[in-house]
């Protein structure tokens, strides 16, 4: 009797157990999906941006004109970047609404979202700049900012986690190397020299003219360390500024084939507006890639990661390494780099 009793509960207790299940998993699937906020105030690696979004009351910009997508970067991001919980307190909660809302885009930019491979400036929050956007075979990249946790769909856009913070323009490109200590003999040398100071010093030089895309316009500069000219022989500033035709005009020599020799930094400026996310794959700069040097050899190799060059007078095991990377400009990108080199 006892054992027809147990019997006839057990279907009982399986559909109960299948009940619960199925209201379980309904549950699980009716549940709001987060906003990006949400999702980014319980994300832990994220703590310094939720900071950041606090003091600039974005919940605020952001709470009609969606969908979004946000670059989002990480805590070390961050701190890498000079910020850390105090200094973003102390800072005017302006320019730091102005930080967050250039790493935001309107619309949802995921990778199923961008059908093929582009670059492009976007329309943001940011009220005067826009950045660029690149798809290509290595993902997706901000200012040539890779993301490295990507196309988080959410309720109101997509998240796409970044290791760097894309910080707004700020001037020319000389304004940007003035905030570089250790880019004061190319700074003295801009000031000094006529024809190079018009090309990198004017905040509105090549400046993209609306609708254009601004993919030709400015300029990229790799700029060498102050360690650096010193190793290549300019003991100081006047030594350098003294050597101004051969670097930038060009210069005759008798023992080189062919005499007339490009100028040093012909090679040192490309076209446009250029990241190291143009710079992957290992190919030849030149005509018929995205990255052309205004002037100077075509002997010129980057490197798989896009942070190094290599060519015809670089050492093979000393390549020009990028050390602080896709510092923008209204005028174009600065690059600093490790080593004075010449290209055959």
């Amino acid at each position: 009797m006892r054992i027809t009793t147990f019997c006839l509960y057990i279907p009982v207790l399986i559909l109960l157990t299948f009940l619960c299940s199925c209201k379980k998993d309904h549950e699980a699937i009716n549940a709001p999906t987060p906003s990006i906020l949400e999702y980014i105030a319980k994300e832990p690696s994220l703590s310094l941006l939720n900071t950041a979004i606090g003091i600039t009351r974005l919940d605020t910009v952001m709470s009609s004109g969606g969908p979004f997508t946000f670059f989002a970067a990480t805590d070390p991001a961050f701190e890498s970047a000079g910020f850390t919980g105090d200094s973003l307190r102390r800072m005017d909660p302006r320019q730091l609404q102005d930080i967050l809302r250039y790493n935001i885009v309107k619309g949802r930019l995921s990778s199923g979202d961008v059908p093929g491979f582009l670059k492009q400036q976007f329309t943001g929050l940011h009220p005067l700049y826009r950045p660029y956007i690149t798809k290509n075979y290595y993902g997706i990249f901000l200012n040539g900012i890779p993301v490295i946790k990507g196309n988080i769909e959410l309720g109101d856009g997509v998240l796409q986690v970044t290791g760097r913070v894309a910080i707004p323009p700020a001037g020319s490109q000389l304004d940007v190397m003035n905030k570089e200590k250790d880019l004061s003999f190319l700074t003295a040398f801009v000031r000094n020299v006529y024809t190079f100071r018009t090309l990198v010093a004017d905040s509105t030089y090549s400046l993209p003219p609306t609708g254009s895309g601004g993919l030709i316009y400015g300029t990229t500069l790799l700029a060498p360390t102050d360690s650096a000219f010193k190793a290549f022989g300019y003991a100081d500033t006047t030594a350098l500024i003294n050597d101004s035709l051969k670097l930038v005009t060009g210069y005759y020599c008798n023992n080189c084939i062919p005499s007339y020799q490009n100028p040093v930094f012909g090679n040192f400026t490309f076209i446009g507006f250029t990241f190291t996310s143009d710079y992957k794959g290992q190919f030849a700069i030149g005509l018929g890639t995205n990255v052309i040097l205004r002037s100077g050899s075509s002997s010129f190799w980057t490197s798989l990661d896009g942070f190094s060059f290599t060519g015809n007078g670089i050492a093979q095991n000393n390549p020009v390494r990028i050390i602080k990377p896709d510092m923008i400009a209204t005028n174009g990108v600065v690059q600093k780099i490790n080593q004075v080199f010449l290209v055959h």
